[in-house]
């Protein structure tokens, strides 16, 4: 029995990497991505590290004997379960990130980089072949765990901003341990734990490319005032002066308590950054507002942005 399973796997080899693509699709379609199941992505992106780290600490063992049909077998297994965890945290916030996203050539650029990661993912070679180098396994696993903890860890009720700092402070885990194993010089891995030790803050630094899930702009115009919460005025034509409110709905998380900005331009010019409490939990989106009195001639637009400076969308308008 124990040499017909090794047998058996390589007269499917051929087959596996279309079932796992279309296990992955299927899971994509069918996962449940409600609240309740955001910690399976913060167990997913532990575990990926620590596979990692076990597959590269296996193969170096190995390069010291002949492996076995055994050894095969669990390099097949490790190898695996470490790309069951690395589809888990990015299939799990795709569809958030999508909604989330803009035109903003930020947004597109991380899209792009997440279609790369997903495919690399999905695909058995690509995937095994990335995970040969520590360089580019580096590159997968970590930008999974951030684009995964990014999302659920306000779904846990993070704010944005402690949630990007979380997210980067996980990528960088495995860091020393990846190039530690592969280091051979001792500035190398002095290396190492210095880029380890800054990549926290260098989350803040790319948050503007990173889409704002789990937050989504639902609705956002601009107009003169606000009845029961509701914007009217915005379909009239505005004549200066006159009171211009930005009225916005941003889908949040039920649980999430966070702060957002309304960024007041006129006519490509900074005029103000007002900072406005939005609650989840609401379908339609929690609806906040900001005002600009005595607004002269020109074109106004105003801009929905996270503390760290994630855009959801913007609106503007013409004052006559």
């Amino acid at each position: 029995m124990s040499g017909r399973l090794p047998a058996l796997l390589h007269k499917a080899q051929p087959f596996l990497p279309w079932l796992s693509l279309g296990t992955g699709l299927a899971g994509a379609l069918i996962m449940n991505r409600s609240p309740e199941r955001a910690f399976l992505v913060v167990i997913a992106a532990g575990l990926a590290w620590a596979l990692l780290v076990g597959l590269h600490l296996w193969e170096r063992a190995l390069q010291a004997r002949t492996p076995s049909a055994r050894d095969k077998g669990a390099r097949f297994a490790l190898l695996l379960t470490s790309q069951l965890a690395v589809q888990q945290a990015l299939l799990f916030p795709l569809p958030f990130y999508v909604h989330a996203a803009t035109w903003h050539p930020g947004h597109v650029l991380f899209l792009v980089a997440y279609a790369v990661a997903l495919v690399s993912a999905l695909w058995d070679p690509l995937f095994a072949a990335v995970v040969k180098r520590a360089s580019t396994s580096f590159l997968l696993f970590s930008f999974s765990i951030f684009a995964g903890l990014a999302v659920v860890l306000p779904m846990l009720g993070l704010a944005n901003r402690t949630a990007l700092i979380v997210a980067g402070a996980a990528t960088t885990v495995g860091v020393p341990a990846l190039l530690w194993l592969r280091a051979t010089s001792r500035w190398l891995k002095v290396g190492a734990l210095s880029a380890a030790a800054v990549a926290a803050g260098f989350a803040l630094l790319v948050a503007p490319l990173v889409p704002p899930a789990p937050l989504e702009l639902v609705r956002a115009a601009i107009g003169t005032g606000v009845v029961d919460r509701e914007l009217v005025g915005a379909s009239e034509p505005l004549t200066a002066p006159v009171e211009l409110v930005c009225h916005t709905a941003i889908k949040a998380p039920l649980g999430l308590k966070d702060a957002l900005h309304h960024v007041w331009e006129k006519d490509g010019g900074a005029l103000d950054r007002i900072a406005l409490d939005v609650r989840g939990g609401r379908e339609q989106g929690f609806r906040t507002w900001s005002k600009k009195r005595a607004a002269t001639a020109g074109e106004y637009r105003c801009t929905v942005q996270t503390a760290s400076g994630q855009v959801l969308g913007s609106t503007r308008v013409r004052v006559h």
